[in-house]
C-alpha cells in the first residue's frame, strides 16, 4: 500500500496494522491468492527501503536497454 508523502507517523503507523491485521486475515489471503497474489506485511520502513530498490533495478534496466521516454 502506498501513501502520499508528509502523512503523519500516526496514520501510517495505523494503515501499516490494519494491512498487517489483514494479511493476517485467512478470508483475505485466500481471496488474494486466488488472484495470484501472495500476501506480504513489512513494516513502513522495509517497504520504503524495497521500493527504492526496485526503482534503481528499473532505472538500470531501462538505461541498459536505451529505453527513451517520448511524450
Amino acid at each position: 500500500m502506498l501513501r502520499p508523502a508528509g502523512t503523519p507517523a500516526a496514520i501510517v503507523d495505523q494503515l501499516s496494522g490494519a494491512v498487517a491485521e489483514a494479511v493476517a486475515s485467512p478470508e483475505v489471503v485466500s481471496g488474494l491468492r486466488a488472484q495470484g497474489i501472495e500476501p506480504k506485511s513489512s513494516r513502513p520502513a522495509e517497504f520504503a527501503a524495497f521500493i527504492a530498490e526496485q526503482l534503481d533495478l528499473h532505472r538500470k534496466l531501462v538505461d541498459e536497454a536505451g529505453l527513451k521516454f517520448e511524450p
